[in-house]
């Protein structure tokens, strides 16, 4: 099927359909029969569409504007739950699973940079010096470090985390409108701290303090934050690589699916600085405080897989439902 033909041939009546819907409240009765009509017809094309062509974009589109008709035809109004329900189930994690090989190159391009310095560090006395001084380095990796994680109370210190690491996950995506390249300096960054900070541990035979501390809240934070770097860099690329639409139409799509992201993150940062609150610091053994973080990482990265492939095989793109109707375009 010749999909430039049909899209040329079938936009008006979509058009058409899309503007009565807008107008339902106030149709008069030959606009509600043309609404009907309509209504049957792009049903139709739908069909058609997903029969004949595997242009996710197009059959989402068409997908929500015939819910959207059905639902102005039957008067049924979608309560708010089933909104709810749908973020946690489609929107969040199809956009997610959708970034997934950009959310994994930026994994690895940190774990990389952060074990490189690590181990700069840790072997370089001159670095060691440079970084501190012996007194400051001994501050560091005998009382610093381990302090930080209990010095202010539970709530207290479970709040801050939360917010700091919300703002710096929102930070990272708000540089897409950059291209995205301000990002990877960003990550950079971080990893390079971490990095030192692990190689002064080391140095001085603590690198099991250092993983016991880290990693129980770390794995799903640093997950996070390279999850709000994958889709900040994939929404820049858009702008440069746009696809089979117009830049302008790829760039909102892409950028109101990211919005989906930057809320789902903050019930995930809200998770891992719990942990990091009230279990890092806690009395428990090292090997339980690392399985509630494995526990918590691994299930996070199952509910992405699960739902965000489901929902990307079913065509779903993470966009709003009624965003506009729009149609590829060479």
């Amino acid at each position: 099927m010749d999909i430039d033909a049909f899209v040329a041939a079938h936009r008006p009546a979509w058009d058409r359909l899309d503007h009565l819907v807008r107008r339902r409240r106030s149709l008069t009765g030959a606009e509600v029969d043309e609404l009907v009509e309509l209504y049957q017809r792009v049903s139709t094309h739908l069909s058609i569409v997903r029969s004949g062509t595997q242009d996710s974009v197009l059959v989402g589109r068409l997908s929500a504007l015939v819910a959207r008709a059905r639902s102005a035809v039957t008067g049924a109004h979608a309560p708010a739950w089933r909104d709810v329900v749908r973020f946690f189930t489609v929107s969040f994690p199809v956009v997610a699973y959708r970034a997934r090989w950009w959310w994994l190159a930026s994994t690895l391009a940190f774990v990389a940079v952060s074990w490189i310095m690590g181990a700069w560090v840790a072997g370089s006395p001159e670095v060691q010096a440079a970084v501190g001084t012996p007194e400051e380095i001994k501050q560091l990796v005998e009382h610093d470090f381990a302090d930080y994680y209990s010095e202010n109370p539970a709530a207290s210190f479970a709040s801050r985390v939360w917010i700091n690491n919300a703002w710096v996950s929102m930070q990272v995506i708000v540089f897409a409108i950059f291209l995205g390249l301000p990002i990877p300096w960003i990550l950079f960054q971080n990893a390079a701290n971490v990095g030192v900070s692990g190689g002064l541990m080391a140095s001085r035979d603590k690198l099991d303090i250092f993983f016991g501390l880290i990693l129980p809240h770390g794995l799903l934070e640093l997950t996070a934050v390279f999850l709000a770097a994958a889709v900040g860099m994939r929404l820049g690329w858009t702008v440069i690589v746009p696809g089979p639409r117009r830049r302008v139409d790829a760039l909102a799509e892409q950028g109101r699916a990211v919005v989906s992201v930057a809320l789902g993150l903050v019930l995930v940062l809200f998770v891992s600085g719990l942990i990091e609150a009230l279990v890092t610091p806690s009395g428990l053994p090292t090997w339980a405080r690392l399985s509630i973080g494995v526990i918590a990482e691994a299930a996070f990265l199952a509910y992405v897989v699960y739902f965000g492939r489901k929902a990307y095989l079913e065509g779903e793109t993470g966009d709003l439902e009624r965003a506009p109707d729009v149609a590829p375009t060479n």
